[in-house]
C-alpha cells in the first residue's frame, strides 16, 4: 500500500509531479515488514520489522535505504518477562 503526493502549480493550472510519501508492505497476517517513507533530499528512510513465531514484534531496524549497514539503527526488543512468585536469591 502507498500514498504520493503532488504540488499544484497554480501558474500552469496543473500538478507537478507525483513524489511518493509513504510504501507499507505487509506480511499474511496483516503485520507491517516494511515501511518507506521519504527522508532527506527525496532519499527513502525504510523500517524493517521482524516478529517471533507468536507474531510478537521481535526487531525493527530503520536507516537509509541502501546506506552501509552500521548507519542503520536496530532495535531489537526481548519478550515481556513474568514473574510468579518470589525470587530465591542465588546461593553464594
Amino acid at each position: 500500500m502507498g500514498s504520493e503526493s503532488a504540488k499544484w502549480n497554480a501558474e500552469r493550472a496543473e500538478w507537478g509531479p507525483a513524489r511518493f510519501l509513504k510504501y507499507v508492505s505487509f506480511d499474511d497476517a496483516g503485520r507491517v515488514i516494511r515501511l518507506d517513507q521519504r527522508g532527506v533530499d527525496d532519499s527513502v528512510y525504510r523500517t524493517i520489522c521482524s516478529y517471533d513465531e507468536a507474531g510478537r514484534l521481535l526487531e525493527m531496524q530503520s536507516g537509509t535505504a541502501g546506506a552501509p549497514h552500521d548507519e542503520l539503527a536496530l532495535l531489537t526488543l526481548a519478550p515481556p518477562v513474568h514473574q510468579v512468585g518470589a525470587v530465591k536469591p542465588l546461593a553464594a
